[in-house]
């Protein structure tokens, strides 16, 4: 392996980019969708305080002799550097991404063949759905609760299987996501209540109810109110099984529950 992968968590922290066009546009709008604080340079004006507080930086002037005087810039203060089409200046580079929101690949041929890195990508993304970023959003959203209720590792990680290869995971997938409601009941029990909505209009109040039919759950509306734009916003609640029987999902165990 000749690069190690990495995630780096660059959210509110300072990149910079050097140079002007597509390619250097590109590259701070990728690291700007991370969430990074983004600070353009124009090649000719380079120093090395420019770089001073920076986590990382990306040239892409296009000329050889500015490409390396940035270069040398940044690394004289010690920030980590890429250099488009430059693999010989660059300290990381840049892999093919696949971005399904929660969900990223990276593909990466070393700098060997970014074309053949760019075909992996489209066979990657072409076997990815594309709300595939909804299932990991749903996996966390019981995590506190799982690892409360859950004590034994390999239990804990079965409950997650079922729940991403599951009815849920289908449903996200589709692009219903749902709300955890939690109610204590008078004789202590806790019960976990998912549901779906609300909706804006009829049509998608349908269209859910029959995803969730073709999934079978049950689904029940539980709610109308029309706001001042006279449009009927409603939700619904389906019934599930705890993890205390073989096809459930999440509660106390071995109590019934109306979750998904």
């Amino acid at each position: 392996m000749k690069h190690l992968p990495l995630f780096f968590d660059l959210a509110g922290r300072r990149v910079v980019v050097v140079g002007e066009g597509a390619v250097a546009d590109r590259r701070a709008d990728l690291v700007r969708s991370a969430g990074a604080h983004v600070h353009r340079l124009a090649a000719p004006t380079v120093q090395a305080s420019d770089f001073r507080g920076a986590v990382a930086a990306f040239i892409a002037t296009g000329d050889a002799d500015r490409d390396a005087a940035a270069q040398r810039a940044a690394k004289s203060i010690g920030v980590p550097v890429n250099v488009a089409d430059r693999p010989a200046l660059c300290d990381f580079i840049l892999p093919a991404i696949v971005d399904r929101d929660e969900i990223v690949v990276a593909v990466s041929t070393g700098g060997a063949s970014p074309t053949l890195a760019t075909i992996l990508r489209g066979r990657i993304e072409a076997a990815l759905p594309e709300r595939l970023g909804a299932v990991a959003r749903l996996a966390a959203t019981f995590r506190a609760q799982v690892n409360a209720l859950i004590g034994e590792p390999a239990r804990r990680r079965a409950f997650f299987r079922r729940l991403v290869e599951g009815p849920a995971a289908r449903l996200a997938l589709a692009g219903i996501e749902a709300q955890i409601q939690t109610a204590t009941l008078p004789d202590g029990h806790v019960w976990h209540r998912v549901r779906v909505g609300p909706f804006s209009n009829q049509d998608e109040l349908s269209k859910s109810r029959a995803a969730l039919k073709e999934n079978k759950l049950e689904a029940n509306l539980i709610g109308c109110a029309i706001h001042k734009e006279q449009r009927a916003r409603v939700g619904f609640s389906v019934e599930g099984i705890a993890p205390g029987h073989p096809e459930g999902f999440f509660s106390r165990e071995g109590d019934r529950v109306n979750f998904l």
